[in-house]
């Protein structure tokens, strides 16, 4: 495969004997130094001149062994949506060598390098922006016990937050993050979070026990409101409740306002949004959850001055509302 591929595989080696699956796992003096030796291993691999020529000889999604952790008897497969302009690559890819090392950097956290198996890298050439999109993960253990997890990005402002992926651009999105060459300090910031690498960790460790893993692109929505992908995990409902309740509680605070209504009182309003949309919501009521992630949201504005939330309304209200559609 190349000249790297000894090495890495014997740090592999080392760190999956260091790590047996038996419960609670704390890295072992063995494991840290693997940990830092793949990674001191990936730095070189992506300062390489020949791996930017495509010099080094592998099959399509082999790149992992390189810099992961690998779990030989693992299967992981990857789904994606089909829709002209949209593409969708495996983060451990050949075709995804120079956007994965553009957006880890020199120096990645060895906890997101190990998620690179179930990540993908996605590209748009639809011609517009995308401002939502899903990750999502199915996976069965030896005994065929099944579970599943998703992660969703979205920006539906003016302004960027960094998560929206502009027409002839790439991001690499991973069930923890997602990262782009634009973004990569305030990535490393967040990453650098004991947070953010706890639960990489987590998943990290929950993913190794399983045989299959299913990864999936299961939801895009373009700037139009058009919505691609199948969402099997139910994120549309999330989103629209998302969009809904933004509206509905701007309309709410400027109301009140406007009728005579103080601060307090308007909290206390929002307070009962939030109470109303937990307390009735059910299994798979994301639309409940997110009206009442929007109310707790306009609570915290409130909290800081009228002003502030005033603000916030008027930034709402002002927005061109977007309609989410097949």
């Amino acid at each position: 495969m190349g000249r790297m591929v000894e090495p890495i595989c014997s740090l592999v080696a080392a760190r999956e004997a260091a790590s047996p699956d038996c419960g609670p796992h704390r890295p072992s003096g063995l494991e840290r130094w693997a940990s830092s030796r793949l990674v001191q291993a990936w730095q070189s691999t992506v300062k390489s001149d020949s791996i930017l020529r495509g010099e080094l000889t592998m099959k399509p999604g082999v790149l992992a062994m390189f810099f992961v952790s690998a779990i030989m008897a693992q299967t992981v497969s990857l789904k994606a949506p089909d829709y002209s302009g949209l593409a969708v690559l495996r983060a451990t890819d050949v075709g995804a060598h120079q956007i994965v090392a553009s957006a880890l950097g020199p120096e990645p956290s060895p906890e997101i390098v190990d998620l690179l198996p179930y990540s993908v890298v996605l590209r748009n050439d639809t011609g517009h922006t995308i401002c939502g999109y899903t990750i999502r993960l199915s996976f069965v253990d030896a005994a065929g016990r099944s579970g599943g997890l998703k992660r969703q990005y979205f920006n539906f402002e003016s302004t960027s937050n960094g998560m929206e992926i502009p027409p002839g651009t790439a991001r690499l999105v991973t069930p923890v993050f997602s990262m782009g060459p634009d973004r990569m300090t305030s990535v490393r910031g967040i990453s650098g979070s004991s947070g953010g690498l706890n639960e990489a960790l987590s998943l990290k460790n929950r993913l190794k026990s399983q045989t299959a893993v299913a990864v999936s692109v299961d939801l895009v929505v373009l700037d139009t409101g058009q919505v691609i992908g199948p969402d099997e995990g139910n994120t549309l409902s999330y989103l629209e409740g998302y969009l809904i309740g933004e509206r509905e509680g701007a309309a709410l605070v400027r109301t009140a306002f406007s009728t005579g209504g103080t601060l307090r009182q308007v909290s206390d309003q929002l307070e009962i949004m939030v109470r109303t949309f937990q307390e009735g919501n059910t299994a798979g009521a994301f639309d409940r959850l997110a009206r009442a992630a929007v109310a707790k949201r306009l609570l915290k504005f409130a909290a800081q001055s009228q002003e502030s939330l005033l603000n916030e309304v008027n930034r709402i209200l002002a927005k061109p509302p977007i309609t989410l559609h097949r």
